[in-house]
């Protein structure tokens, strides 16, 4: 059995998404590559097969007005915010109609359901429900599954040679910043789920929803439950799947969780560290906490942003390095 590699993009030039598919490919990962993508140029579309990528097109479900073309999750949004959420919450109406609708699927409930989602979410939420689509007839296809991020993502070593069983592996942030500390992660637990959520997970690390790793299955269920959790939110910021992947996490919903801390595993996500020095070994590889290699680095470009690191591509190897 093979493993996968999945991703969704939008509106992004090749020259942005050659470092995640070029540094992939020079760990000598040769398995499969799924990208789901839109609003890409010939050159972008052709470039990206050149990495023998499956590139599977997909566009946001809308509804034709009057007068324009509306998405449907800024209409739900709308709707959630207007004086009829004071006669009844729109949310319940319309996670009842999703349940009513789904019920009637001629190939089961659930792939109704995600069908659904995948016509109301928005981009940040949709590759939850595009993913589920995608797997749910490969289960003697795939072994393991890594679910990212692609503009702000590169590799260093396979992401998937590290040990792990039948689990579902989750990696947090910075541990200096709780989830109350930050903004958007506060923002995202108060939206989708009251104040009482962030009381009770307010002084957590938080765990970043951009890359999760997982056997086949623990995939699977991982992506039932945040489409389902999804589909019953009372608004849908952008970012809204981090806060409902911290609460699933939190709350213990998350079955067979291995959890890696940020700097001590396979999964460096660098953005809230500008302020530490960067370790390189010999090789140009940056380091984590106990010297090992970090298979992947999440959100490497706020460190290029910055001034602290640059991009540097010898062929096909591209790794980071200190201007």
């Amino acid at each position: 059995m093979k493993n996968l590699v999945m991703g969704l993009v939008s509106g992004y030039s090749f020259e942005q998404l050659r470092p995640f598919l070029s540094s992939l490919r020079s760990t000598g990962y040769s398995d499969d590559i799924c990208l789901f993508y839109s609003n890409l140029d010939d050159r972008t579309v052709e470039g990206l097969r050149g990495f023998d990528v499956d590139l599977v097109p997909f566009s946001l479900g809308s509804t034709s007005l009057i007068y324009r073309r509306v998405y449907n999750f800024a209409l739900l949004n709308r709707l959630y915010g207007s004086w009829l959420n004071n006669i009844y919450p729109m949310h319940r109406l319309f996670a009842g109609l999703v349940d009513k609708l789904s019920a009637r699927g001629s190939d089961g409930e659930r792939l109704a359901r995600t069908r659904i989602a995948a016509k109301t979410f928005n981009v940040y939420c949709v590759r939850y429900p595009l993913y589920y689509l995608y797997l749910a007839d490969k289960r003697d296809r795939y072994d393991r599954v890594m679910l990212t991020d692609v503009r702000d993502v590169i590799f260093q070593r396979n992401p998937f040679d590290f040990e792990f069983e039948d689990e579902l592996c989750v990696f947090l942030e910075d541990d200096r910043q709780k989830m109350a500390e930050c903004p958007y992660n506060s923002l995202w637990l108060r939206t989708g789920f009251g104040e009482s959520a962030l009381d009770e997970f307010g002084k957590e690390i938080a765990s970043c929803s951009g890359v999760t790793i997982g056997s086949y299955s623990s995939v699977m269920e991982y992506l039932e439950l945040m489409i389902d959790h999804m589909l019953k939110l009372k608004a849908h910021p952008g970012g809204m799947d981090q806060g409902v992947h911290n609460y699933l996490f939190y709350k213990h919903k998350l079955k067979n969780t291995r959890v890696f801390e940020n700097r001590m595993g396979p999964v460096f996500t660098m953005g809230k560290t500008l302020d530490l020095k960067t370790a390189f070994d010999d090789e140009g590889f940056i380091l984590n906490l106990d010297g090992s290699a970090a298979h992947v680095l999440h959100q490497y470009d706020r460190h290029i942003e910055s001034g602290k690191l640059k991009l540097e591509q010898d062929g096909e190897v591209i790794k980071l390095s200190i201007p």
